[in-house]
C-alpha cells in the first residue's frame, strides 16, 4: 500500500462528502498524498448498460423516482 494511503483515505472521504457518486484520484508521490481530480461520472457519463432498460432503471434509482 501507499504511504500515505491512511491520509489518501482521509482526503478522499473529505473531498468526496456532499456528493452522491465521485471518483476521487489521489496520487503518493514520495510519500505524499497529491491530488489529481474528481471525476462525478462512470465513463465519463457516456458508458451505457446493456439491456438499455436497465439503463433507465438505474438512472431513476439514482435520481430517486423509484418508490415515489
Amino acid at each position: 500500500p501507499p504511504a500515505a494511503l491512511a491520509r489518501m483515505i482521509e482526503g478522499a472521504e473529505t473531498l468526496g462528502a456532499g456528493f452522491d457518486f465521485v471518483r476521487v484520484d489521489l496520487y503518493d508521490i514520495a510519500g505524499t498524498p497529491r491530488f489529481g481530480e474528481l471525476t462525478f461520472y462512470p465513463g465519463s457519463g457516456l458508458d451505457r448498460f446493456d439491456p438499455p432498460s436497465l439503463d433507465r432503471l438505474l438512472g431513476r434509482l439514482w435520481l430517486g423516482d423509484i418508490g415515489k
